[in-house]
């Protein structure tokens, strides 16, 4: 029976917090707002269809998957030829990438997480620009990062 386990929740969900939901959650709107509004806080397109996939991408992915090569697993840090792509795009004159220069990640929190666990030791001290992105305070949090913020225009407070 599962009301005789003793579960617990760990440190690293415990420290997970995310000021965007907690804030964008909380925000009314007048009853009868009269300007159209798009809620950024998910990004979740089966619930804002302003987020849809484009059609072109649907019938690359679907071209794909019925040719029988798309169905398994890519490389952990991507497939080749979308790394190779990326790094001829993004190199300069001065600065040759090579696909092995290039990881992809799972959208940009996921690439934000990444970055940050590479580089962020428990009691490590990190800098954040304010404002900014909430979700850099948050992932600081959860490696038990010490975070401090910065103020862009220190002028203003």
């Amino acid at each position: 029976k599962m009301s005789n386990w003793n579960l617990h929740p760990s440190t690293h969900s415990v420290n997970s917090k995310n000021p965007i939901k907690e804030t964008i959650a909380d925000i009314p709107l007048p009853e009868n707002f009269h300007l159209p509004t798009y809620s950024l806080a998910l990004g979740d397109p089966t619930a804002f269809p302003e987020f849809s996939v484009h059609p072109l991408v649907i019938k690359l992915v679907e071209e794909n998957l019925l040719s029988g090569t798309g169905n398994g697993y890519t490389h952990a840090l991507g497939p080749k030829e979308a790394r190779e792509a990326l790094a001829t795009k993004y190199s300069y004159e001065n600065i040759q990438l090579t696909w092995e220069d290039v990881f992809l990640d799972v959208g940009g929190c996921g690439a934000i997480h990444t970055a940050m666990s590479v580089f962020l030791n428990p009691g490590d001290n990190i800098l954040i620009p304010a404002p900014g992105f909430p979700l850099y305070m948050t992932v600081a949090w959860n490696l038990n990062a010490e975070a401090r913020c910065y103020r862009l225009k220190p002028d203003q407070g």
